[in-house]
């Protein structure tokens, strides 16, 4: 029974290491992420250019005026439509890639660093590649359907085609962020129980499915973050300033700002 209720020894060390580091980073954390979000909510609450102190309170009519705006709720929804589309397609694609990607074999590093390449590629000149491969006069997609004898379409051009060919860009940059998370993931993880499970009998779905997916929860829930807080964070929207149907909230916020001073 005393063993049971033995308390653990207190460990000096850890104690001494979390009042080292701590601080710090509760300083820096409240300096310059929580000040600023409690100090931009107070400002909210004014109708206020920027310029000088805040005196007209008009307490939740920024927010009402925000939502009565169409081009808001437009931008809201492109971004309800980027988080669908990063977890329903980009994660998947992910994973699937990473699964493959994983094993030891020939070219596998060569592959990796291939699909990872457009992520470390820099907004602006992912922004001006596929401006060239969207253009309907003189682009890449012209030309394979010139060479069909066929009509190019303006995707950018077109309110229709404009968001569609967004999240292609946004499913083609990002796949491989979330493809390296899984497969560092899955080389940490312990292959003994993979290996007991074929042992066992089990098929290589059912190992996918019982031991390796369960195992990549962590990763999978780390990666769904990311998507999630990275929606509307995504720059590759050069165009989309021309046209309201291709902002996100917080450009739409940036705009009310600038022209409205509110």
């Amino acid at each position: 029974m005393s063993a049971l209720t033995a308390h653990r020894p207190f460990d000096s060390g850890k104690l001494a290491t979390a009042l080292l580091f701590l601080p710090p980073a509760l300083l820096l954390f409240t300096l310059f992420v929580m000040m600023p979000v409690v100090e931009a909510a107070w400002y909210s609450g004014f109708n206020w250019n920027g310029f000088g102190s805040p005196k007209n309170w008009i307490g939740f009519d920024n927010y009402r005026f925000v939502f009565d705006n169409r081009a808001f709720g437009l931008a809201f929804r492109n971004n309800i439509l980027i988080i669908v589309v990063s977890l329903s397609i980009q994660l998947p694609l992910a994973l699937s890639l990473a699964l493959i990607l994983a094993e030891k074999f020939r070219g596998a590093v060569a592959l990796r660093m291939l699909f990872f390449m457009p992520y470390i590629l820099a907004e602006i000149a992912t922004g001006l590649i596929f401006s060239f491969v969207y253009d309907g006069d003189y682009g890449l997609l012209a030309a394979i359907f010139r060479a069909f004898g066929a009509q190019a379409p303006h995707l950018l051009a077109s309110p229709q085609t404009s968001m569609l060919a967004i999240l292609i860009v946004v499913v083609w940059k990002y796949f491989g962020f979330h493809m390296m998370l899984f497969i560092a993931a899955l080389q940490g993880m312990d292959r003994n129980l993979v290996e007991a499970g074929q042992i066992d009998g089990a098929t290589r779905w059912q190992n996918l499915r019982y031991i390796v997916i369960p195992l990549l929860y962590p990763t999978i829930r780390l990666s769904a973050f990311f998507a999630i807080v990275d929606a509307d964070a995504r720059r590759l929207r050069q165009r989309g300033r021309r046209h309201p149907v291709l902002h996100l909230c917080h450009l739409r916020l940036h705009l009310q700002t600038l022209v409205h001073a509110r």
